[in-house]
């Protein structure tokens, strides 16, 4: 309501609202993070247009990540679809992308690429940040476990996440990778295509 009421010389005002409601909907899928964890949700499997999906991703998560000065980059080829869980792949890709927004933001910029790779389809995102210690690699799917650096103190969050990102993809047959980049971090949602 508010950004129908603001006429097009307000770009200042139109940012405001936009983190405003990037906001609520972080604290939304915080909520839903909690219940989440709490229980095993029913799937609603249908086709997925991943282009279109990935595209509607990109632009929830463009205003926050312009307000760090980060830019973000979709690549997804045209027409491919998944008998999936649109909700389920969303929350996954937008716990990604939460996490580059949060702690890798020097690095200015963020990959969000899907790939079709054999009987697979692999979603992407990739940051260009200061990355994860190899030891600490595996760790980070532990439930409330959270890398202890001068990036994340005094950033918000509970160390689930990323416990649930996994449970929720092997709810789809999938799984999830974290791979050290150079610089940064990749993280792969990996989901069956049959």
């Amino acid at each position: 309501m508010l950004r129908e009421g603001l006429d097009d010389e307000q770009t200042h005002e139109r940012r405001y609202v936009d983190v405003i409601t990037q906001e609520g909907q972080r604290l939304s899928r915080l909520i839903q993070n909690i219940l989440t964890f709490t229980r095993a949700p029913k799937l609603h499997l249908q086709p997925v247009n991943l282009r279109r999906l990935m595209t509607e991703i990109t632009q929830i998560f463009t205003p926050a990540l312009q307000a760090k000065g980060m830019t973000i980059h979709m690549s997804c080829p045209e027409n491919l679809t998944l008998h999936s869980d649109r909700d389920v792949i969303t929350q996954i890709v937008s716990n990604f992308l939460s996490n580059a927004e949060k702690y890798a933001s020097q690095g200015q910029r963020v990959d969000l690429t899907v790939e079709h790779i054999a009987e697979n389809v692999e979603i992407a995102v990739r940051d260009y940040g200061p990355g994860i210690a190899e030891n600490e690699m595996s760790l980070i799917f532990r439930p409330f476990y959270r890398v202890k650096s001068s990036i994340t103190e005094g950033v918000s969050g509970t160390g689930i996440g990323l416990t649930i990102a996994c449970q929720l993809a092997q709810r789809l047959h999938g799984k999830i990778q974290v791979t050290a980049q150079e610089p940064g971090v990749r993280f792969t949602l990996t989901l069956p295509q049959g």
